[in-house]
């Protein structure tokens, strides 16, 4: 009679099964996030149902930031476990609440659900990697970062192919058959480390020289949730003042992130928020607009060989990132501002715009694989720029079309529309990438310099030692 696995056997499969489970993870929060042109195109329905629908959208960002922090802050005393099984229901919940839309209570649960799952999922699968040996914790963070860095045009590919059986999908359509064996596995995994995992140190809090930046991004993430819940509450808003203050909106959260860094205690932790922030702010709105883009008006759509480039490019730039990440969150920024803007001519041509955003996304699975790398150092610290870049990259799928309708008074919902928001977004990439690689370069060239003035001061009282110590040896003789 076989004996009963024993306990290094349930650990051994533990951590083999934990970079699949990342994985999963990281990509099931993705769909979670769904297509911003998808959504952009169904405004008009979802205001039928329910013209508060936006402010609701606003609830499901905050939830999302909220269950991100405090899966980080209780990672050490309950371990990821319990956020990736709670993640993976909701995300199941919530897929199944955001298709075919065709009630008001729909848009009102949907973006609860699919935030707390989207915070729980990202953290809780990035979380992991401190409770596996170096090996298996290697391969879970390139588990993890694959789908937040080359998930995004699969996801737009996904939304064109879906139909619709009754009302506008808010998000996109995945299958039963594949979403409830990965919701299975997310769950069953993240339940067993919760009950079998060894026995966890107590909860110890954060060190006092990180709370101002944890308080600083809580409540920027906060105060920008709040107003966007204020807007899209607001019904019947006159567009003469609601232009003018969705674009002072979105420029006071763009200062609260650079302020947010300038609290960060960390010089390398700087470093890779700064990158990760900049990677997935803007790439994710920007790649699946040229998508839609190559396809609009030709009577053919973005077909999967395309997104499975553009796709590839990102995987590429994510080993990249994890082999060289310090270089490559300087040059994996370059490349973004670069594809930005080749795609920013907005080419009439189909596979000049495919082209320009696989090199987008190219950069982008650089910075956010070195950015990420960089903050591996710490726990607090990796929770804090994983934290800080999923404000960056709600605030970038958020803002999208209301900033590019604030500047222009276009949606992208048309040929003519697409150009003229994709060139608002695309200018504003090149803009934001081009800062970032330059700070992060300035940053790189002091450390260097200090690092040599460091060796030259020790050098130099290496070698007087040395000559005191030959005065002292001629003056006894």
């Amino acid at each position: 009679m076989r004996s009963a696995p024993s306990g290094r056997t349930w650990a051994d499969l533990h951590s083999r099964l934990a970079a699949l489970v990342a994985f999963l993870a990281a990509a099931l929060a993705v769909a979670c996030l769904g297509s911003v042109p998808g959504i952009v195109g169904a405004a008009g329905d979802f205001s039928a149902v329910d013209s508060r629908w936006v402010g609701w959208v606003g609830v499901g960002v905050l939830l999302a930031v909220l269950a991100a922090v405090g899966v980080f802050l209780g990672a050490r005393r309950v371990g990821p476990g319990a956020a990736l099984a709670a993640g993976a229901g909701c995300a199941a919940v919530g897929l199944a609440l955001g298709q075919d839309v065709t009630s008001d209570l729909q848009l009102v649960l949907a973006p609860a659900w699919l935030g707390v799952a989207v915070g729980c999922l990202i953290a809780g699968g990035s979380a992991l990697m401190w409770e596996l040996p170096r090996r298996q914790s290697g391969l879970a963070l390139t588990g993890w970062l694959l789908p937040l860095a080359a998930g995004w045009p699969l996801v737009e590919w996904a939304r064109q192919r879906a139909v619709g059986t009754g009302g506008e999908p808010l998000t996109i359509h995945v299958p039963a058959w594949l979403l409830l064996p990965v919701v299975a596995v997310v769950a069953a995994w993240g339940v067993v480390d919760l009950l079998a995992a060894p026995a966890r140190p107590r909860w110890v809090p954060p060190p006092l020289w990180w709370d101002t930046a944890w308080v600083g991004l809580g409540l920027m993430a906060a105060v920008g949730a709040t107003a966007m819940m204020l807007l899209g509450f607001a019904e019947g808003a006159s567009v003469l003042w609601l232009r003018p203050i969705v674009v002072a909106v979105v420029v006071a959260a763009a200062a609260g992130v650079v302020a947010v860094g300038l609290s960060i205690p960390d010089r390398e932790s700087l470093q890779a928020y700064v990158a990760v922030v900049a990677a997935l702010v803007c790439a994710p709105s920007c790649v699946q607009l040229l998508l839609v883009w190559s396809g609009s008006g030709r009577g053919a759509r973005s077909d999967g060989v395309a997104a499975l480039a553009v796709a590839g490019c990102g995987c590429l730039g994510t080993a990249v990132g994890l082999v060289r990440p310090r270089s490559a969150v300087v040059l994996g920024l370059a490349v973004v501002a670069l594809g930005a803007a080749a795609g920013w001519m907005m080419p009439t041509g189909r596979w000049p715009a495919v082209a320009a955003a696989a090199v987008l996304l190219l950069g982008t699975g650089a910075a956010l694989a070195g950015g990420v790398r960089l903050a591996c150092r710490d726990l607090l610290g990796l929770g804090f720029v994983v934290t800080g870049g999923l404000v960056g990259l709600l605030f970038g799928l958020v803002v999208t079309a209301p900033l590019g309708w604030a500047l222009t008074g276009a949606l992208p919902v048309d040929r003519a529309g697409l150009q003229t928001v994709g060139r608002v977004v695309l200018g504003c990439t090149v803009a934001v990438a081009v800062m970032a690689a330059a700070l992060l370069a300035a940053m790189r060239s002091t450390a260097r310099s200090a690092g040599s003035a460091q060796r030259a001061a020790r050098d130099e009282i290496a070698r007087r030692s040395v000559a005191r110590s030959d005065e002292g040896a001629f003056s006894t003789k």
